[in-house]
């Protein structure tokens, strides 16, 4: 009996190792509900948004520290630091708009397969 390929061993594991891991495959996607599109597509605007925040202020702390008691630079660091804030404020707010909106027109929306918690 032959052995398969390396690469196809290797595509094999990896496309097993997680499964789809929570996410929506595009495979089939003919009766997935438009709630759940526009919740996916929400969801990674918010990953996104939450990374973009976090490298603005590791960024922003690191420019403060390396600072050496200048306090132009110091200005500029908390500045961006206190904005980064407010825009992830206002992103998690409309996000919690967005999904008001969307459960009060098409419902709660479940993903196929997903966990409950009763």
């Amino acid at each position: 009996m032959s052995q398969p390929t390396i690469p196809a061993q290797i595509r094999g594991g990896v496309s097993n190792l997680f499964g789809n891991a929570g996410f929506v495959t595009t495979e089939g996607t003919g009766n997935i509900p438009l709630a759940l599109r526009i919740g996916v597509l929400v969801n990674t605007a918010l990953m996104l948004t939450g990374m973009v925040f976090l490298l603005l202020t590791v960024y922003s702390g690191i420019q403060w520290m390396m600072a050496g008691g200048n306090e132009e630079t110091v200005k500029k660091a908390r500045t961006r630091i206190v904005r980064a804030t407010i825009g992830l404020i206002i992103v998690v707010g409309s996000w919690i708009i967005t999904r008001l909106i969307l459960n009060a027109v098409f419902g709660p929306v479940r993903q196929p397969g997903a966990i409950r918690f009763n």
